[in-house]
């Protein structure tokens, strides 16, 4: 499952910008496009995999999918030499905001409802979950 298209990476940054950093023309971009694609998509799920089960299903997380362009888009710059302030921000951003999710210190509303890796869920009312991420922490073996 692709969490972006060419299309989409285009439509944040600028075709002309895309098309420079993909130039190579015929099936070398393409497969420029596919690699750049990947490594960023598991850039993403090694972040969203804390919390998460990986590869996210459609519809993609807009958080996913914005942090995955800008990765791609900033590896497919740094190959070049074509790095821009733009460029590096957006990068560091998103590189910030999927820390942040696998912190706990940002929420992914498309995913809060999802039922997260590590929880236990049952009917009691007490609030601390023995078997829990939480509850687990300091048993290590």
């Amino acid at each position: 499952m692709a969490y972006f298209t060419e299309a989409e990476m285009k439509a944040t940054y600028t075709t002309k910008k895309i098309n420079e950093l993909l130039a190579d023309g015929g099936t070398a971009s393409a497969l420029k496009f596919s690699l750049a694609r990947t490594k960023a998509q598991n850039e993403v799920d090694l972040h969203f995999g804390v919390k998460f089960p990986v590869p996210l299903s459609d519809p993609v997380p807009n958080d996913a999918k914005m942090a995955a362009i800008h990765i791609a888009v900033y590896n497919l710059a740094k190959g070049k030499s074509l790095v821009t302030e733009t460029i590096k921000t957006n990068y560091g951003e998103a590189m910030q905001d999927l820390k942040d999710i696998r912190d706990n210190k940002r929420v992914v509303k498309e995913l809060s409802e999802a039922d997260p890796i590590g929880e236990v869920f049952s009917t009691s009312t007490n609030k601390t979950k023995a078997f829990g991420a939480q509850g687990m922490r300091g048993y290590d073996r």
